[in-house]
């Protein structure tokens, strides 16, 4: 549920200012940026934004904002970035933009368009397309490119055929296929997958599973059309495979427990999962397509967190990067998975809320 009243859009955004953490540096790298990490963050009354390029610091900022969920975030491009979250006050759907180092404050998708959880904003072919759920439970698609939402509130799903739940769902781009890949559970207390493709909605495919009401999470396999969902049903981590098209029969991650919704992003040959335990500390684990296998889940260190942690793929040599907020200080920290170990975990800003990260290339 929303917290109290807070401010909204209004008041100057900012560009870059002074460094943050140093999120594990990964080595020096010849010939200037090869890839952009955007950091959103909540903090006590607005927002934390961040940028890194993978040796320099974090360069962070203050952004008018507000939100009791954990925000999220894209990246159209190496300059161009948009967060999305649900305002405390009122429950509105609203965005910020980032460009060229500049932030431009929260404000409102449309005065009316509310959300009743935490939007998911995924980059396909430079626009970034927003999912969120209405206080209706029905899901929402809007697409934000050029400056411009267009749409802002359409229906999810084919007409006539509205896709809804009991919480907001996850969503991951799909370059190979140009696809918009979405997971949410349903009334059922299952799982679904849906395909935006080629401009229209697909219809929903249901996993025969029980116990699911949380936010599952969605991440690409490869380079091709392969995907890969985890999802927790009851407290038990489980995943499901999609693989020259057709979807696998879901299992258990074993040992793997939480009631929080989880994270996911590719790395070469899997993808790598974080996940806040039932015990709250937060782990991580590897999954290995061509085997179809996960590791054991690991805790990152004696860390603990009590908001769903954030993966991306990682830039300048790193594998992933990692984003999550630390119970014991309240920060947003960062760390980089290379050679399948993590670095040690820095801190960006107050992670308040909740925390998203962002890359590209």
């Amino acid at each position: 549920s929303a917290g109290g009243a807070g401010g909204e859009g209004g008041s100057a955004g900012g560009g870059m200012g002074g460094a943050g953490g140093v999120g594990g540096g990964m080595g020096g790298a010849g010939g200037g940026v090869t890839g952009t990490a955007l950091l959103l963050a909540g903090a006590a009354n607005e927002m934390v934004g961040g940028e890194f390029h993978g040796v320099d610091p974090w360069m962070t900022a203050l952004i008018a904002g507000l939100t009791a969920d954990p925000p999220s975030v894209a990246l159209m491009g190496p300059s161009s970035g948009l967060g999305v979250i649900r305002a405390s006050n009122g429950n509105q759907l609203q965005f910020a933009t980032w460009s060229g180092g500049v932030w431009v404050p929260f404000g409102a998708v449309a005065p009316l368009i509310t959300t009743r959880g935490r939007p998911a904003a995924v980059a396909l072919s430079g626009a970034a397309h927003v999912i969120y759920q209405g206080e209706n439970y029905k899901h929402y698609h809007g697409i934000y490119q050029g400056g411009a939402w267009n749409p802002m509130d359409a229906p999810v799903g084919p007409a006539g055929a509205q896709s809804f739940g009991p919480n907001p769902a996850a969503a991951a781009a799909i370059e190979a296929t140009g696809e918009v890949l979405i997971a949410f559970p349903g009334n059922d207390n299952g799982i679904y997958a849906q395909s935006f493709v080629g401009g229209a909605w697909q219809n929903a495919i249901g996993f025969n599973q029980t116990n699911v009401m949380l936010t599952p999470a969605a991440a690409r396999l490869g380079a091709g059309g392969d995907a890969l969902l985890v999802f927790i049903s009851g407290s038990q981590v489980r995943w499901v495979s999609r693989t020259g098209g057709v979807w696998g029969v879901p299992a258990d991650i074993a040992t793997a427990l939480s009631l929080t919704e989880p994270a996911l992003a590719p790395i070469a040959g899997g993808a790598v999962l974080a996940f806040r335990g039932t015990n709250d500390k937060l782990y991580t684990s590897f999954f290995t397509s061509a085997g179809q296998s996960w590791s054991q889940p690991a805790a990152l260190g004696n860390f603990t967190t009590l908001k769903p942690p954030s993966l991306a793929a990682g830039i300048l040599g790193a594998d992933a990067e990692l984003a999550f907020v630390d119970a014991a200080t309240g920060k947003a920290m960062h760390a980089r998975l290379s050679n399948m170990a993590w670095s040690a975990p820095a801190a960006v800003g107050n992670g308040g809320s909740g925390v998203a990260i962002a890359s590209v290339p």
